[in-house]
C-alpha cells in the first residue's frame, strides 16, 4: 500500500528558489519581446497615420478646381498678416522650402463629396439659378504647418452666396473664434512640400510657376501637384521617420 507524502518545507524553498532564478532570467527576455512589440506597434500606428494624413490631402487635389499662389478668400482668424498672409511657400520667418502651403480652390456642394446625392453650388449673384448652371461657389481650403504640425483650414467667401433653394455644405474653420475649428491632420510634422508641374507627364517640378510677386492673385498654371509629407516621431527613444508623397493631376 503506498501512501501519498507532500513536499517538505525544504523542498518548497529549494523549488521556489529554482524557479525564482529562471524568472529572473527571463525577465530581460519578456522586457525586450514587450518593449519590442510596444515599438512595432507604434510604429506602424506611426505609418498609417502618416498615410491617412496624405490620402486627406491626396482626395482635396483629385477635387480641386485650381492651385492658387493666395487665398481667394482670406478671414480674420488666421495666425498671419493679411499679406503676405497665407501663400504658396509658407508663411514669413519659415524654412519655405521645408514647409510649404498648399492652397487650393474648391467648388462647393450641397452635401459631402462621399454623398452621391451631391450637387454643385451655383453662385446667387452671377449664376442661372433656375436651371443651377452658370458659376459655381468656390471655397478655399489651405493646408498649413504650425508649430510642427499639420493643418486643414476652409474658407468660404462670403461674397459669394448661393442660389435659393441651395445649401453650402463646406463651412469656414480657423484655430480659434469660431464655431468650425481647423482639422489637425497630423503631428510631428518635419517635412511639408509642394511641387507644381506643367503637364502630367513632366518629371521635374517648374519653380517658375509660382514664385510669388507682390500680390498676385492669379492660380498657378500647373496640371498637376506632387505632396511630399515627412514625420518624424521617436519611438522607443529612436527616431522614427515616415515619408510619403503623392502626385494629382487637374480634373477640372
Amino acid at each position: 500500500m503506498f501512501t501519498r507524502r507532500g513536499f517538505t518545507a525544504v523542498e518548497l524553498v529549494v523549488a521556489l528558489a529554482i524557479t525564482s532564478i529562471v524568472v529572473l532570467g527571463m525577465m530581460p527576455l519578456l522586457i525586450g519581446f514587450f518593449t519590442s512589440y510596444s515599438g512595432q506597434t507604434q510604429e506602424l500606428k506611426h505609418v498609417t497615420q502618416t498615410q491617412q494624413a496624405l490620402l486627406t490631402i491626396t482626395n482635396d487635389l483629385q477635387r480641386a478646381a485650381d492651385f492658387l499662389r493666395v487665398p481667394d478668400t482670406l478671414d480674420d482668424k488666421h495666425p498671419a498678416p493679411a499679406w503676405p498672409g497665407w501663400y504658396f511657400q509658407g508663411r514669413p520667418g519659415t524654412d519655405q522650402d521645408v514647409n510649404r502651403t498648399l492652397i487650393l480652390r474648391m467648388p462647393a456642394t450641397t452635401a459631402a463629396y462621399q454623398n452621391p446625392s451631391r450637387q454643385l453650388v451655383y453662385n446667387g449673384n452671377s449664376a442661372d439659378c433656375a436651371t443651377y448652371a452658370g458659376t459655381p461657389v468656390y471655397y478655399t481650403v489651405i493646408y498649413y504647418t504650425l508649430n510642427g504640425s499639420l493643418y486643414r483650414r476652409s474658407v468660404l467667401n462670403p461674397n459669394e452666396p448661393p442660389c435659393a433653394g441651395q445649401r453650402i455644405y463646406q463651412k469656414t474653420s480657423c484655430l480659434g473664434g469660431c464655431a468650425e475649428k481647423d482639422i489637425l491632420i497630423l503631428r510631428d510634422v518635419s517635412q511639408f512640400r509642394v511641387d507644381y508641374f506643367t503637364n502630367p507627364t513632366a518629371q521635374d517640378p517648374d519653380h517658375s510657376l509660382y514664385h510669388a510677386s507682390g500680390h498676385n492673385t492669379d492660380p498657378i498654371r500647373a496640371t498637376d501637384a506632387r505632396v511630399i509629407l515627412q514625420s518624424e516621431a521617436i519611438i522607443n527613444d529612436k527616431e522614427h521617420l515616415v515619408t510619403v508623397n503623392a502626385r494629382e493631376s487637374l480634373l477640372w
